[in-house]
């Protein structure tokens, strides 16, 4: 809306949806209430806590990564929502500055112990830029469509919370080593 000078008030009378607790804290910083979050954070199950019965005929603007699964936006349809507005927010990309040849050394030697993602692109833009044989690395994975990614890659994923968040992601992590350690 900024890009845009748009006044928020241009919001009116939308109804706001946040996949999980991170965005919904986001959009309320700004002083707007969230009318559905899903329990399981994932884009589908958004579906299911708007209600199917409340999207026929509307409009539906979803500000997302620009390279997203189309899941959300293609269930929308049809369900009958009149039409949708994939709006590219933010861009995933590869790092210029990063060490890769470091990563590539220190995955050849066996020395990484544990890789974390936090999304599907995190996990195919680090098997781009190390571009090593990365089958058998041990990764955590914050979610379920992340975790599928990383095990297509070749991805040993040992770590995959039940809540989808960074801070689930990080005491999943705490208890693999702990368990790892009694053993």
């Amino acid at each position: 809306m900024r890009t845009n000078a748009r006044d928020l008030r241009a919001v009116g009378r939308a109804a706001i949806a946040a996949i999980g607790p991170i965005t919904a804290n986001r959009v309320r910083h700004y002083a707007l209430n969230i009318t559905a979050m899903p329990a399981e954070y994932r884009a589908e199950t958004i579906i299911d806590a708007i209600g199917v019965d409340r999207i026929a005929g509307t409009r539906v603007l979803i500000p997302r990564a620009e390279i997203a699964r189309e899941v959300l936006p293609e269930t929308l349809r049809q369900h009958g929502a009149h039409e949708v507005v994939v709006a590219p927010a933010y861009r995933t990309v590869i790092p210029a500055a990063a060490d890769v040849e470091r990563m590539r050394r220190l995955i050849a030697d066996g020395m990484i112990d544990l890789v974390t993602f936090t999304s599907s692109s995190t996990v195919t833009n680090f098997a781009a830029m190390t571009g090593a044989p990365i089958a058998g690395i041990k990764a955590a994975a914050i979610g379920p469509i992340t975790a599928e990614t990383a095990r297509g890659l070749g991805f040993e994923v040992v770590v995959a919370p039940v809540i989808y968040t960074v801070e689930a992601l990080i005491d999943a992590i705490v208890e693999y080593y702990e368990r790892t350690a009694q053993s």
